[in-house]
């Protein structure tokens, strides 16, 4: 049974329901605690569930990206970016929930992005290249991620936007395998940052 005791100096101690008061150093202070939930959670509440483990999955396995993408002058870490800015992208559906991976949010600034870019496929690469037209520093960062999420992995490669070409090559274990590819820019003097693009999926054999 929950009970406070009053003692002689007129202080309280003991608890009463998930409350506990204690006595100490002149003062009584109070805490509550934890109480285990027995109920079964309700349909509601196991879709949220089901959000937010979507969310933290894949913000864990792009966590590489966002450390470069998010703007580190903000109080928000790369995982709280991530779940935030694409929350909206979540799918539910009767059964599941998931992510539209075309529309993920990995960086966010008004750096001009890079004019048309052109593709080419070989075995176990990818090449993008472009012409430089002046919007932009020569030497900003050009970040190609690729997101493989069978295998819950990225990679990065890194280049600059006056060389005016990216590559990557595609380990062998990912043949057979969507892989998304997204692009954004970095200025790295002044930390600012494009959006990042959606470059589509692609297949290696």
């Amino acid at each position: 049974m929950a009970k406070v005791k009053r003692n002689l100096l007129g202080e309280y101690s003991g608890k009463a329901g998930n409350i506990v008061f204690a006595y100490g150093k002149g003062k009584t202070t109070f805490r509550s605690r934890v109480e285990e939930m027995t109920a079964e959670p309700s349909d509601s509440q196991k879709v949220v569930r089901n959000k937010f483990t979507v969310l933290a999955r894949m913000g864990g396995i792009l966590s590489d990206v966002t450390r470069i993408g998010y703007d580190k002058n903000t109080h928000r870490s790369p995982q709280s970016f991530f779940v935030q800015e694409n929350y909206n992208f979540l799918i539910e559906e009767p059964d599941n929930v998931s992510l539209d991976l075309s529309k993920l949010v990995l960086s966010k600034g008004s750096l001009p992005n890079l004019p048309a870019l052109s593709k080419e496929i070989l075995t176990n690469s990818i090449n993008y290249t472009w012409v430089y037209n002046n919007y932009g520093k020569r030497e900003d960062e050009v970040f190609l991620i690729a997101l493989n999420q069978l295998e819950e992995n990225t990679l990065i490669a890194k280049s600059n936007r006056g060389t005016e070409k990216i590559s990557m090559d595609i380990p062998e274990q990912w043949f057979g395998d969507d892989i998304y590819f997204y692009y954004f820019c970095l200025n790295a003097k002044t930390n600012k940052k494009s959006k990042n693009y959606f470059l589509g999926v692609e297949k290696f054999s």
